[in-house]
């Protein structure tokens, strides 16, 4: 077993992972990314990593006394709310973590990762997204955390000379990749993910963006986002 010290802020996320189809709670969300950053590419296929709750509480700033019920269900989710990574010859489903055992006496969590998805993580040969974890900690939504990976990485591909980037996306595509219930419709998408993670991301995070609708006979389809940074000048 190895004990996975949160000693790395830096997350460093795949291209597919960035695209890949998923929802988890924030809690999750937290969990599993703070988990990404610190693993090691020197790590044995199989290897069984230890992480302890009290560290991971003191690192989103919460009660650790009353952490262990919240952090159980972000093992659940992970446990049992696969990604959906698309490829050249398909697809692939699978579960973040493959096995976890909670250790009371300890305080820590042991658990496994598929080695399926070992290269999602660690292998990263072409592109991938880089952050500071701080970006995203204080932030309590799923999908303004998604909407940060998302929009940071479009800035990285298509931002040049640390000016802002534009895209221009699929209202579903936006859907299917952040899981969005079908019961919601765009006016809902709008409020409780694209104006809340605006709200979010400027408030937190390194960069804020802009959006403008762009409606297909007389129905919003898509979104024109503009993302900027508010240190251009510091960018990698």
């Amino acid at each position: 077993m190895t004990n996975v010290v949160i000693d790395n802020k830096i997350v460093k996320k795949s291209d597919a992972l960035i695209k890949a189809r998923y929802s988890l709670n924030p809690i999750a969300l937290k969990f599993i990314t703070t988990i990404i950053a610190n693993l090691k590419i020197s790590d044995e296929t199989d290897k069984e990593y230890v992480f302890k709750v009290i560290d991971f509480a003191n690192l989103i700033g919460v009660d650790y006394a009353n952490f262990y019920k919240e952090m159980e269900e972000a093992v659940e989710e992970l446990l049992r709310k696969p990604l959906h990574i698309p490829k050249e010859t398909g697809w692939l489903k699978i579960n973040w973590i493959s096995s976890a055992e909670y250790v009371e006496k300890a305080g820590m969590i042991t658990f496994r990762i598929d080695p399926k998805l070992r290269p999602y993580l660690l292998e990263i040969k072409n592109r991938y997204l880089r952050y500071n974890l701080e970006n995203i900690l204080p932030i309590r939504s799923s999908y303004s955390i998604r909407m940060y990976e998302i929009l940071k990485d479009w800035y990285n591909t298509f931002n040049r000379y640390n000016k802002k980037a534009e895209k221009i996306v699929d209202i579903e595509w936006i859907r299917k990749t952040l899981q969005i219930p079908n019961s919601y419709n765009f006016g809902r998408i709008k409020k409780n993910v694209i104006l809340k993670s605006q709200e979010d991301i400027k408030k937190y995070t390194d960069i804020y963006f802009d959006f403008e609708e762009i409606k297909t006979a007389r129905k919003v389809t898509h979104i024109k986002f503009t993302i900027h940074s508010k240190n251009p000048i510091n960018e990698d």
